[in-house]
């Protein structure tokens, strides 16, 4: 009976394994998991909307005539709103001819709409993926670049967002200040009005590229911070520079890149100030006490911490969203916390904990306008730092 019982079992095994392997893909076929699509298939339309505005052209006669500018922010990754305000504030007045449009989110047929409409795409400091949209944005992105689009994605220390968007290879990003930057390419139209070497107030945000098709344009210690890669008919732009505080060299490199990307009849960049040195240049009023000093020259790692001596608020004052940068040389027991003017703690930012050597970030958070002081205890030390939480 058992013997019977078990030749029963096997043969119904071998009937299921012969009908699983009949309805099977057959081998080398593409295995779609079950309500999962190629993202042609999910949105049809992404692809209809560049064939709708730009027909079987690889660019539009309308945006090759075009008389001004057509730029899109893409902000949906943006560092946070304010970030994004100050860009197109840049580019407003870099370019004053420019029609600039926005798009914060919607869905990819949304996006692929706008895009087809505009010259450039501009992606200021790609930070978040709040909805994990970046690498379905990217898809988007890329069939526009193909048919003659251009994207300029703003510098940023959080490289992966750039992984997501996935338009050029990388390995690794970076973020510096106080060191020199050098134009490997000083002929190039995007350095027009520019010196050769400067050092900036700024931010920088090297990056390591592996993209064998990418081309980088600008350097520091071997990292490129402006490139670019050709793709298809159109190129995707990397300027890894800070925009949070305007900077005259840095918003020249911007305006430049635009003008580069738009038909010649669309763009003429204004001449950078005339008489004016990179030495002379008066450093952003917020950044007054940082201008850079060669005996502070450091790069930090790209996984997104970093300083300088001590601790750093950055940006101070904020609107929405500042970092509390600090370096460790030696274990220690470490607590930070947020207090106002009248030393009632408003947050704890960090719990006691016993940190290891290195370099960390934490988040402030978004509380109300106000003054605030950080206390850092680390060990039997304490540290304090004033900051100001500011209006939209």
């Amino acid at each position: 009976m058992l013997r019977n019982t078990g030749l029963a079992g096997l043969a119904l095994v071998l009937w299921i394994s012969t009908a699983f392997v009949a309805m099977s893909p057959k081998r080398g076929e593409r295995v779609v998991p079950t309500g999962a699509h190629p993202v042609s298939e999910v949105f049809p339309s992404v692809f209809d909307a560049l064939y709708e505005f730009w027909g079987e052209d690889w660019l539009p006669t309308a945006l090759l005539q075009a008389q001004t500018p057509k730029i899109l922010l893409l902000n949906y990754s943006a560092y946070d709103s304010a970030y994004a305000e100050k860009v197109m504030n840049i580019l407003a007045q870099q370019i004053p001819s420019a029609e600039i449009s926005v798009f914060w989110k919607g869905s990819p047929q949304q996006l692929a709409a706008q895009v087809a409409q505009h010259h450039v795409v501009v992606v200021p400091y790609p930070a978040n993926d709040p909805d994990r949209l970046a690498r379905v944005y990217g898809k988007v992105l890329r069939q526009y670049v193909l048919r003659g689009g251009a994207v300029i994605f703003c510098g940023t220390d959080k490289f992966g967002i750039l992984q997501q968007y996935n338009l050029f290879d990388l390995d690794f990003g970076y973020f510096c200040t106080a060191i020199g930057t050098h134009e490997d390419d000083k002929d190039h139209p995007i350095f027009k009005e520019t010196p050769e070497d400067f050092v900036l107030a700024n931010y920088v945000y090297p990056l390591d590229v592996s993209d064998p098709a990418y081309v980088s344009l600008a350097n520091v210690r071997g990292y490129s911070t402006v490139g670019y890669k050709p793709l298809g008919s159109g190129k995707v732009v990397y300027i890894g520079i800070e925009y949070y505080y305007s900077e005259p060299i840095a918003t020249q490199i911007l305006a430049n890149a635009v003008c580069w990307l738009c038909p010649p009849s669309a763009c003429n960049p204004p001449a950078a100030e005339p008489n004016k040195s990179v030495s002379e240049a008066d450093p952003p009023p917020m950044l007054a006490g940082r201008v850079p000093r060669r005996v502070e020259e450091q790069l930090y790692a790209g996984t997104g911490f970093g300083s300088q001596v001590g601790l750093k608020i950055y940006p101070n004052p904020y609107i929405e969203k500042a970092f509390l940068d600090f370096t460790l040389e030696k274990p220690v027991t470490t607590t930070i916390e947020m207090t106002n003017e009248s030393g009632t703690r408003v947050a704890l930012l960090l719990p006691y904990r016993h940190l290891n050597p290195g370099q960390y970030r934490v988040e402030l958070p978004n509380l109300s306008p106000g003054v605030y002081i950080v206390k850092c205890q680390m060990g039997n030390q304490t540290i304090t730092r004033k900051v100001v939480k500011v209006g939209a």
